[in-house]
This record gives structure tokens, sequence and C-alpha cells, in this order.
């Protein structure tokens, strides 16, 4: 988990599947933004309310990517290369 922005440019997000650009803006965005600063109390909070949610279903939040989507990929970079 990223946490705070302090942590953004080191962040591994190879567990989450984004393409390596977006990953990239990610972390780009995060060491710019320009919000307002949380406490320690702050971050606990919402990181229990995460771990809730994903209790719910973690499934619904990092569904595999459906079946012909590989393909399709294959496909387009096949084009493209």
């Amino acid at each position: 988990m990223m946490g705070t922005r302090e942590n953004a440019a080191a962040q591994d997000f190879s567990g989450i599947p984004l393409e390596e650009e977006e990953e990239s803006h990610l972390k780009d965005a995060a060491v710019i933004s320009m919000g307002t600063e949380i406490s320690v109390e702050d971050m606990m909070n919402i990181e229990a309310l995460c771990d809730q949610v994903l209790t719910l279903n973690p499934a619904a939040f990092f569904p595999p990517p459906p079946p012909f989507f590989t393909s399709y990929r294959a496909l387009c970079t096949s084009h493209v290369c």
C-alpha cells in the first residue's frame, strides 16, 4: 500500500493490473498532489475502510481480464509493431 504521497515514487504496484505508463502517471500525480496532509489516525481509518470494502468481494475490484482481452491485445500489438 502506498500510504502517503511521500511513499509514491518508491511504491511497487506490480500486484495491481496497471500498464507501466499508467503506473508512472499514478506515481507522478501522487508526488505532485496538492491535497491536504493527513494524520496517522486518518491513514489508519482509511486503511481500515479499504480492508472492509475489499473483504466484501475482492474479485469485484480486481477481476481477471476477460478471455478476449488477451487475444485482442496481441492482435492490436501485432498491427502496431
